[in-house]
């Protein structure tokens, strides 16, 4: 897991020392890795590593890509168990803070993308008869967070807010979705 989030870091690496080349000595990129916790409106937990890049377009809001790979082990949803569930959301973020320039910085933000899922499911009444599926959805996220900045260029980062991996219209499909909590470090470049 951990050679994932490194190989998407040495991926953006170059792009962000040349965009900061090529581009004004305030071109700023924030890295931010983070470990994530979903708490599931049917009563069970997803969790998650995700790394998000972000440049200020203004002087309070920040525009971003990021990319989260998350897991649930069992999950129950519209009479169906759901078994070793991973799902891989590819995101844009927007974020406002509120204070920039102190020490500390609260924030909102939401992202939208798109989800990638791979699941076994089982009907309740018959949980040893499983089928693999591989779909995708729409991903989405809002939340309020704040950032602590901890040296010139290293912040820590939590945030509480709202998540769905498979938002639809269609009350039986598969849409794990429910309050998340993540806790991250922002690196400054």
């Amino acid at each position: 897991m951990h050679k994932f989030y490194l190989l998407i870091l040495i991926c953006l690496l170059p792009r962000i020392l040349v965009a900061q080349k090529q581009e004004d000595k305030k071109a700023v990129i924030f890295i931010t890795p983070a470990y994530e916790s979903l708490y599931s409106t049917h009563g069970n937990f997803f969790y998650s590593q995700s790394i998000k890049a972000s440049k200020f377009i203004t002087k309070k809001l920040e525009l971003g890509v990021g990319i989260e790979k998350a897991f649930s082990p069992k999950h129950h949803d519209n009479g169906f168990v759901i078994y070793r569930l991973k799902f891989v959301p590819v995101y844009t973020n927007i974020k406002y803070n509120f204070i920039n320039g102190s020490k500390w910085c609260p924030f909102v933000e939401s992202s939208l993308g798109v989800s990638f899922n791979k699941y076994k499911i089982a009907r309740d009444e018959t949980p040893t008869v499983k089928s693999k599926v591989n779909e995708v959805g729409v991903f989405i996220y809002t939340g309020v967070g704040t950032k602590y900045l901890l040296s010139k260029n290293i912040s820590l980062v939590s945030a509480l807010g709202f998540k769905g991996y498979k938002m639809s219209f269609n009350v039986y499909d598969i849409n794990p979705h429910g309050v998340t909590y993540l806790v991250g470090l922002g690196f400054k470049f």
